[in-house]
């Protein structure tokens, strides 16, 4: 794992350059936990070329609000994430969607447990890097004593295509989810989010 402190001075970056080595970008996974927004503004001080993938406010006064802010930091792109294009784009261009995968996946989603629940996630990440060939970056940010905020890096995570597709795909998330319910129980009160992630139910056919 790489900590890097907010007030951008970072002692490594080894790992996340690495994994932008292969010359496919790489996506970076994480949640609602800290200050989210921070994470990526912070790595794209740092020269990592990120992109923000987001939901569309139903709100559009707020939604561009929200955008101006997370322009401010330099060359960082903000895309919708019912744009798949734009994303696979951004990854053959060698920069870092970054995507949260602690939100209800609905009918679409593949049920992994977390939490000791069936919940359905969005198995995009995944998806992503199976047909790009890119690492995934579990990453997360957090607040230490100090007020500082630091972010940790993990180990890139390489989704193996000799695998079958459904397989992998399930494999994969479930890992992650994993990764991220561990980061949560270490700090539960960073986890800020009102939706109901466990909505969607699984039945005896999968839905």
């Amino acid at each position: 794992m790489v900590a890097v402190s907010t007030d951008f001075l970072i002692s490594s970056g080894d790992q996340l350059k690495s994994a932008l080595d292969c010359g496919k970008g790489a996506v970076m996974v994480t949640g609602h936990c800290g200050n989210w927004e921070l994470l990526g503004a912070a790595l794209a001080y740092q020269g990592f070329p990120m992109v923000a993938v987001t939901k569309r406010q139903r709100n559009l006064s707020f939604d561009r609000f929200i955008n101006v802010f997370r322009h401010i930091p330099p060359d960082v792109t903000v895309l919708y994430k019912d744009n798949l294009r734009d994303v696979i784009r951004a990854l053959g261009e060698n920069k870092i969607p970054l995507i949260f995968i602690d939100v209800d996946g609905h009918d679409t989603g593949v049920f992994v447990e977390f939490f000791d629940r069936w919940t359905s996630t969005p198995p995009g990440a995944a998806v992503l890097a199976r047909m790009c060939g890119c690492p995934l970056v579990p990453a997360f940010i957090s607040q230490a004593s100090n007020g500082k905020h630091h972010i940790t890096l993990q180990t890139p995570i390489w989704v193996d295509n000799s695998v079958n597709k459904e397989t992998v795909i399930y494999d994969t998330m479930q890992h992650l989810s994993f990764i991220l319910e561990q980061h949560i129980r270490r700090l539960p009160h960073e986890w800020f989010w009102l939706q109901d992630r466990w909505r969607t139910k699984k039945t005896n056919n999968g839905l």
